[in-house]
This record gives C-alpha cells, sequence and structure tokens, in this order.
C-alpha cells in the first residue's frame, strides 16, 4: 500500500481531504498532513510518503519550494499539486520540476482520487520497473554466460542486444577473438573462475579485456579484445602455471581469428578445430 502526505494552508480542505476521503478503498494509506512546505519538508523525512499532494500557494514555504526540497532528499516521491485559478505561473513552475499532475480548485473527491490514482500508477509502474532491473542484475552473471554459450553453440532464437545488457563491462565496438583452453574434464565453477580472473588481470596489463567466460563441455571460452597470438603466449603460459596449483594437469589453448559478436558460433569451432588437428598453442609452461 503507497503512503500519501497532504500538505494545504487551508484547513477545512486539508482535513476534508484526509479524513472524508476513504484512502484504503484506493490501496492508499494517508500518513500525515502539513500546513505549509516546511512542516510538509519535516513530515516527508519522518513519513516517507510515496505520494505528495500538495497546494501550490502557501506560506512560509510554498508547494514549488517543498518540491524542489523533496526532489533533492527522496527523487523517487511523486507529487500531485493543487492550484487555483491565476495561479499558472506556479502550475508551470511545478511542471518545470517534473510534476506531471495537478488538480484545479475547487475540486470534489471523484476530481482528487482520479489524479491520486494516476500518480500510484506512475510509482507502481517505477517501482515494477526498478524490482525487474534488480532482478535481472542479480541474474546477470548466469545468465550472461549462458547466453554466450548460447551463441557459442550457435542454438536459436538468442537475443545480441540481451548479451550486450547482460555484460559487467562494455562490449567493445570492434572485433572481438575467443580464447579457449581445454581440459580432461569439464571445468568447474572455481576453475572456470579463476582461469577469468587470471586472464582478466593479465589481459588488462597488456590494454586488452576479457568480457565473458563460460564451460562448455571440457572448454573453458573467453570472450577477449582482439589481439595478435605473440601477445597471448606469455599469458597463456602464466594461466598454465597457476592453473596447475588447483588441477595437475596441463591445459591446452586455442586462440579463434577475428569477427564480431555476430560470429561466435564460427569462431568457437575454429578453435575446435584446432584442438582436433592439435594446433593452437604448444603445451608450453
Amino acid at each position: 500500500m503507497l503512503k500519501l502526505l497532504i500538505v494545504d494552508d487551508e484547513e477545512f480542505e486539508r482535513e476534508g481531504m484526509a479524513q472524508l476521503i476513504d484512502w484504503k478503498q484506493y490501496d492508499i494509506e494517508m500518513v500525515g498532513t502539513a500546513w505549509n512546505g516546511v512542516e510538509g519538508l519535516e513530515k516527508t523525512r519522518q513519513l516517507r510518503p510515496d505520494i505528495i499532494l500538495t497546494d501550490i500557494k502557501m506560506p512560509v514555504m510554498d508547494g514549488i519550494e517543498l518540491i524542489q526540497e523533496v526532489r533533492k532528499a527522496y527523487p523517487d516521491i511523486e507529487f500531485a499539486v493543487l492550484s487555483g485559478y491565476g495561479e499558472y505561473e506556479f502550475t508551470s513552475k511545478a511542471m518545470e520540476q517534473g510534476v506531471k499532475h495537478y488538480i484545479l480548485k475547487p475540486c470534489d473527491e471523484s476530481r482528487i482520487t482520479e489524479v491520486v490514482g494516476r500518480v500510484k500508477r506512475d510509482v507502481e509502474a517505477r517501482q515494477e520497473k526498478r524490482r525487474r532491473e534488480e532482478y535481472f542484475s542479480r541474474m546477470a552473471p548466469q545468465a550472461g554466460k549462458q547466453l554466450f554459450r548460447d551463441l557459442l553453440l550457435d542454438r536459436e532464437e538468442v537475443n545480441v542486444n540481451i548479451l550486450f545488457r547482460l555484460q559487467a563491462k562494455e562490449m567493445p565496438p570492434g572485433k572481438v577473438q575467443l580464447l579457449s583452453f581445454r581440459g580432461k574434464e569439464s571445468f568447474d565453477g572455481l576453475e572456470e573462475f579463476v582461469l577469468g580472473n587470471i586472464a582478466s588481470e593479465l589481459l588488462e596489463n597488456q590494454k586488452l579485456k576479457a568480457f565473458l567466460s563460460t564451460v562448455v563441455r571440457n572448454d573453458t571460452v573467453l570472450l577477449i579484445s582482439e589481439t595478435n597470438p605473440q601477445t597471448l603466449l606469455p599469458i597463456v603460459r602464466r594461466i598454465r602455471r597457476e592453473f596447475l596449483r588447483i588441477r595437475k594437469e596441463p591445459l591446452r589453448a586455442a586462440i579463434s581469428g577475428s569477427g564480431t559478436v555476430m560470429d561466435l558460433a564460427k569462431l568457437y569451432r575454429q578453435t575446435e578445430e584446432l584442438f582436433r588437428m592439435g594446433e593452437g598453442f604448444k603445451n608450453e609452461t
């Protein structure tokens, strides 16, 4: 249930809106009232309403000043403003502050609840968007790996735009390559994590990046900036040495040619062919 604060210097109107309207019927909790902007700001700090219904012309601190002060500390709070005839200049200033809803005095219950209902829908839509974004952010690492894997395996209906959003780092505008490590057995989560971290650090020293990694069968595959094999050779050697501390097994490695994200399946097939032919990087440590 969203919380509503009413701010109006006219007691009859303020208390009438607060007490005579059955706000719970509209799934709104009326948490308090204030008679001017100063009190309204203090009540906002105390009560943290989701919606403020405020008169625009009040003593001490008017509605415009209240909106400005609240916006600084609580940008997610939405407003509906009450204005009288001839107060269009104030209404215009409120709109400049991002207020989209206003009620012209004198007003009745149906008009008030209609406008507050619109504000409520705005707040709920923003909250739902934030929940989706938070969920998306939590799911991003694993979902990114899955989408990367789907692209490598050329599975149908993969949305590349979603892959871009899921990445923790920006995808480069230029071309990319795949750096693959193959073991006798599949890599577990810790082993993939170690490979990815070591590669990221070493690539960064060469002004390169590792953007994503995933496990496909016995391969850990990293999506990296375009470079040349000679630059990668010392990096591969270092990764192999570090990985021997975890799994007493020399890794094989292969680097694909260059391409775009849309070429990932083709690039992965290149690394598979290199492994099959016994080419790629020699097993030097």
